[in-house]
Formats: C-alpha cells, structure tokens, sequence
C-alpha cells in the first residue's frame, strides 16, 4: 500500500491531518469503538460470574449471646457458635457445560459486533471521502473553466468600451462567470460539511480529499459476520431453552460442616469442641407450575423469530449485490461512452480555439465548445468516482470486511 507524506499539528486540542490513515487510526479509536470493547470485557466478566456459580463456595459464620437481666442460675448466661461450611455442586444435568457454551458465545458475538460497528464506520467514512473527492475534481474543473473566462471577460470589456461589442455580449460571459464563482462556493460548502462529518468520526480536521482509494470485492458472501451473529444469537436461544429444560434435572451436591459450641450456666462452663459432618445431597425439581416449560417455548419461539430475521436479511442483501453490480455495469458503460465524448469534443474544442483565434467563429461557439468539454471532463471524473463509490457499497453489503479490502494510493 502506498502512503503520502503527512504532517499532524497539535492546535487547541484539535488534530490535523492530511493522511487518511491518520484518520482511520484515529476513527478506529473512537468512544463508540472503547464502548464496544468495554462490551467485549463485560462478556468476559460475565462469563467468570456464570463459572463462579460451580465453584467451591465455603462460608463461616458465628454469634456470641449474653443473657441481660432476670436470669437464673439453672439458665444460660452465655454462649457463643461458630460454624464452617464448604459445599460443592457434583452434577447438575449438564447446564455448567451449557452456560459455559453460551458465554463463549456471547463473547464471540460482542467480538462481532465491534467488527461489524468497524466496518460500518468504515463505509461511512470512505463513502465521504469519495464524495469529498468528488467535490474537489469538481472545483478543480470549475477553477480551470474560470481562468479562461476571465480572460475572455477582460478582453470582452475591453471591446465592449471601445464600442466594438454590445453590452449584452460582455454581460453574458460575465454572468457566466458569476455562475461559477456561485457554483464553488456551493461545492466548498459542501466539503465543508463532509470535512465536518470525518471531524465527528476520527477526531481529526482533515486539509482535504486527496488520497485515491480502491476497493477489492468478491462475490456475496452469506458466510460473512453479519450473518454469523443471527446464528450465534439462534444458537444461544436455543441453548437458554435447553437449560430451562434441564431445570428438571436433579442436582447432586456434597457439603461439609464444622462447628463449635460453647456456653455459661451459672458457674458452669460448657464446651462441645469441634463437630464434622459430611453430606451428600441432592435437589430435583418436581413441579413448577409449567414455568420452566412456558419459558422453554418463549425461548424457542425468539430463536424462530431470530431465523426469520436472518433469512430476510439474506434477501435483501443479495437482492442489494445483485442491483449495485447492475448499476457497476451501467457506470462502466457510461465511462467508455463518456472517455470516447470527452476525446471528440477535446478535437472539437481544438478546432473551434482554432477558428476563433483567427476570427472565423465568434466568443459564443468557443466559449460552448470549451464548456462542453470541460464538462465532460467533469462528468468522466465523476463516474470514475460513482465506480468506486459502488465498488464500496458492494463490499459493504457483500458481508466481505472492508478493512480486509481496501487500499490508498
């Protein structure tokens, strides 16, 4: 990939840039990209919580009573317990497995997520660098069409008061270059507004649109992310109805207990030591008045929902690849059309300078014939930009990662 030299200014907290890597680094980095990771670490969190459930839990406890007021001899004045209990979760039907399961892929889908939240800012930043891009070649055209009219009004207004010409002439190129001095300020407004756009994104006040970029794309691909998380969101449904089911499963634990005891009647003292126990349980849910089971169909019913989400989307976005390649053809067409026009009226254009340099046409045919082919000059750049405009809109639907696809020249 190759990269231009670029220079970064600190100026009140506010980046400046002229590369365009600066900017996706940047744009990368961004506090909806931290929130995502932050998503991805609560996942990770979660997960030791989940494991935590079917781990050793060990728990102590004690009190010590005083007897106040009215106690006789033959009562306990004082007396005080601890105990030690250890327990342990030995078989459970399968749901330590299951919610292992499902919180890998919980974690795997924030995984995706952020990607996905890449990618699409990715495409978004992109779509308004070409769009910019295409705004500068406009202005570029436009400021080469200006040189030449303005040399043709100085000369107009020379004519014109030497009474050669009439008003009307001079004032009509004269108005035409009003209309595209109008016409450039629309269009650096307009870039204005993009600039602004990227600053929200990255962070960073770009100098402009310069960079060239070229976009790599397959053919659809249903195995992509965006498709992956409607399966990953099935597949944790369907495990979540499975653990409602196994909530009728017994559940076989082993628990210990140590425990002292000691007390004060009187002038007796009273001290039973240690004590261990050791216990083998087990719990196994009867009857829940069909709570379980109406939670396994409400489970089951999301996760067919899920799917049929997933296969509309898989519609409509081969539905979108299918157009945005009939639309790459059209602009293809258009650019070998156009390349031809801009090559006829380039001779044209030639031919009529020619002419009105030796006075065989008058300002109104050279100024039509600089004009069209200017405009194609233009309008061919402008395809050439729709192309890859289009070419990014096909990645991006295509579920083919942009950041995998993409190149600056």
């Amino acid at each position: 990939m190759l990269k231009q030299m670029s220079y970064i200014l600190l100026i009140p907290s506010i980046l400046l840039s002229s590369d365009l890597e600066d900017v996706i680094n940047s744009t990368m980095k961004n506090e909806n990209s931290m929130n995502y990771s932050i998503e991805i670490d609560k996942a990770k969190l979660d997960k030791k919580i989940n494991m935590s459930n079917y781990s050793l839990n060990v728990d102590l406890n004690g009190n010590l009573n005083k007897a106040i007021g009215g106690i006789s001899n033959s009562d306990i004045d004082r007396s005080s317990q601890i105990n030690i209990k250890a327990s342990y979760l030995l078989y459970d039907g399968g749901k330590k497995k299951l919610t292992n399961d499902i919180s890998n892929e919980n974690i795997k889908l924030s995984v995706n997520s952020k990607t996905l939240f890449e990618n699409d800012t990715l495409y978004n930043l992109f779509s308004l660098f070409l769009n910019g891009k295409k705004f500068e070649n406009n202005i570029k055209t436009l400021e080469k069409k200006k040189i030449t009219l303005v040399t043709e009004v100085n000369r107009l207004k020379s004519l014109f008061e030497a009474s050669l010409i009439t008003e009307d002439e001079y004032l009509r190129v004269k108005a035409d270059l009003y209309s595209i001095d109008s016409d450039i300020l629309s269009l650096e407004q307009n870039i204005k507004v993009l600039k602004n756009d990227v600053y929200i994104l990255s962070g960073i006040k770009i100098m402009n649109f310069k960079e060239i970029l070229s976009f790599s794309v397959t053919n659809f691909n249903p195995d992509s992310l965006y498709f992956n998380n409607f399966d990953l969101i099935s597949s944790i449904y369907n495990k979540n109805s499975k653990l409602y089911k196994l909530n009728y499963m017994p559940t076989v634990f082993i628990e210990g207990n140590s425990y002292y005891n000691n007390s004060v009647m009187g002038n007796n003292f009273n001290n039973d030591g240690f004590n261990h126990n050791l216990t083998i349980g087990f719990k196994w849910k009867l009857y829940d008045g069909n709570k379980n089971n109406l939670n396994y169909v409400k489970v089951q019913k999301d996760r067919i929902a899920n799917n049929n989400k997933r296969d509309y989307a898989l519609r409509t976005k081969i539905s979108q690849f299918n157009n945005i390649n009939s639309e790459i053809t059209v602009i293809q067409n258009k650019i070998i059309s156009m390349k031809a026009r801009k090559e006829f009226l380039l001779r044209t254009f030639e031919s009529i300078k020619n002419k009105f340099e030796n006075n065989l046409v008058d300002n109104v045919n050279y100024l039509d014939a600089f004009a069209n082919y200017y405009d194609s000059i233009s309008l061919l750049n402008n395809l050439y930009i729709d192309l890859d405009i289009k070419k990014l809109d096909l990645l991006y639907v295509s579920g083919n990662l942009i950041k995998n696809n993409y190149e600056i020249k």
